[in-house]
Parts: structure tokens; sequence; C-alpha cells
């Protein structure tokens, strides 16, 4: 594509894309998806290996917050309900994600 009007070039000056022409990305998707994967693995690692006693902990975590929640009920203002349902959801998300998860090799 060419510009409208053409500006004559001077010598130095670096000039950038024209109009409707794309810049190069400053990184590509399979290394941005390499990098993601790789933040992954090692996040599930950390978690694995501590999993049997996290999972312990988030459950005791979790049941203690329903007795909130339950406690709270009617209690303006408290949003006891969403977080226990925050927290719930990060016990389920852990424990689907790491029983469903199969690494590469």
């Amino acid at each position: 594509m060419t510009n409208i009007v053409p500006f004559p070039k001077r010598p130095g000056v670096a000039s950038g894309p024209a109009i409707g022409e794309s810049r190069k990305p400053a990184m590509d998707h399979a290394k941005a998806r390499t990098i993601a994967g790789n933040v992954l693995y090692g996040f599930l690692v950390v978690v694995g290996a501590f999993w049997p006693i996290l999972r312990w902990i988030l459950a005791i975590d979790v049941f203690f917050k329903f007795l909130v929640m339950l406690w709270k009920w009617d209690t303006p203002g408290a949003h006891a309900g969403w977080v226990f349902v925050a927290h719930m959801a990060v016990l389920v998300t852990l424990t689907l994600l790491l029983a469903n998860h199969k690494p590469k090799g």
C-alpha cells in the first residue's frame, strides 16, 4: 500500500511502516505459548508436590467458609456466600487441573 502523498525520504531518518502495513509483533504466538506452557508446568509441579497436604488445608478452609456462610446468610454486607463460592472454585479448579492434566513427555 502506498501513501496518499509521497513525501521524499530523508537520509538517516528511519520511517515507520506505511498506512495499512503491520509491524512485526514483539513476540510470536509460538514463543508466547511456550512461555505460558512453562509457567503452567512450573505451577503444576509446585502444587503437585504439596498437593496431599494442600488438599486437606483447602478442604478444611472450604468447610469453615461453608459454616461462616450459613451463619452469616442473612447479614447484610457480609458477602459470605460469594467468599465460599470463590474458595470452593479454587479447590475444584486445582483438583480438576491436577487430575486431568497430562504433561508432555
